[in-house]
Parts: structure tokens; C-alpha cells; sequence
């Protein structure tokens, strides 16, 4: 998704940069996951103080799926529904919960 925004924006795609992955290359596995946990921690904050777009919503429920953490993932999904709205990409960010399996019909 982030990619393809990308693409259409004109814009690089959001993550880390390369000096930030080969740093990351250097780290024992607890750092290595706790950047990550902050990344996404950082991620939400964002999110949830100044809005963002419906594919920042799903980047951000896939990472905590990814990480394990369900109920986060789901409420991440209630967040961003709430943002959005009916007519901001509530239902772009349902079909992607669904996928992931963060919701069920």
C-alpha cells in the first residue's frame, strides 16, 4: 500500500531510510524491537493527533498485527474509523481490517 501511494504521490514510500535499516543491522534483537515498537508508538501519536490518510490507518493495524498485539491492532481499527468517517475512507479501512483479519463480518 505505502508503495503504491508512493507511486502515485511522487513521493517516497514512508519506513526507514537506508541508514536507519544498516543501523538497525547492528542491533541485538531487543533493540531491534524496541525501535520498532517505538516507530509504531510514534506512528499512532501522529495518527491520532493530527489525522492522516486511510492507508496510514491500515499501516498502522498491520504492524500490530505483525507484532502480535490484536487488541491494539483492532483498536488502532476503531481509531482510524473514527477519523475517517463515512466519507474519509472508513470503508477502505474496514475492507483492509477484514483482510488482516482484525475484524470479522
Amino acid at each position: 500500500l505505502a508503495e503504491a501511494g508512493a507511486a502515485r504521490s511522487g513521493s517516497p514510500a514512508p519506513g526507514p531510510s537506508a541508514e536507519q535499516v544498516e543501523a538497525a543491522a547492528g542491533m541485538s534483537p531487543e533493540e531491534r524491537q524496541e525501535m520498532i515498537e517505538g516507530m509504531v508508538a510514534r506512528l499512532e501519536e501522529r495518527l491520532t493527533s493530527t489525522g492522516g490518510e486511510p492507508e496510514e490507518w491500515v499501516r498502522l493495524m498491520a504492524s500490530y498485527s505483525r507484532l502480535g498485539r490484536a487488541d491494539d491492532a483492532q483498536r488502532a481499527y476503531e481509531l482510524g474509523r473514527q477519523a475517517l468517517g463515512p466519507e474519509g475512507g472508513a470503508s477502505f479501512l474496514r475492507e483492509q481490517a477484514l483482510l488482516l483479519g482484525i475484524i470479522q463480518e
